[in-house]
């Protein structure tokens, strides 16, 4: 059986809103896409504020509630199935069950 890996962030959901929301929401600040401007959120943090930044990512639960892009999603399931892959995902086993969970 073959195996594909996927970059799920930003490829095949929308990471970015949901940490932008986690950003604000722990920060009580206002920030916008516009604001980043080209800038990855760590980058964009105030220097004490980065460690909480990476460590939202770090955290189970957040890939657990991401929206995907449906186009994105189809055209993987599409993939999948026409090359008899496996979703396995190696580097965290929760990421694996998400992605297998939600392409089937």
């Amino acid at each position: 059986m073959s195996r594909i890996a996927v970059d799920m962030d930003e490829v095949i959901t929308d990471a970015l809103t949901k940490h932008v929301h986690l950003y604000n929401q722990h920060f009580g600040k206002q920030t916008t896409f516009e604001d980043l401007a080209g800038k990855s959120l760590p980058e964009f943090a105030e220097e004490h504020e980065r460690q909480q930044v990476i460590d939202f990512v770090m955290n189970e639960e957040f890939f657990q509630t991401w929206t995907f892009f449906p186009a994105r999603l189809k055209r993987l399931r599409l993939y999948r199935k026409s090359m008899s892959c496996s979703s396995r995902l190696p580097r965290w086993k929760f990421r694996s069950h998400f992605l297998r969970s939600t392409i089937g």
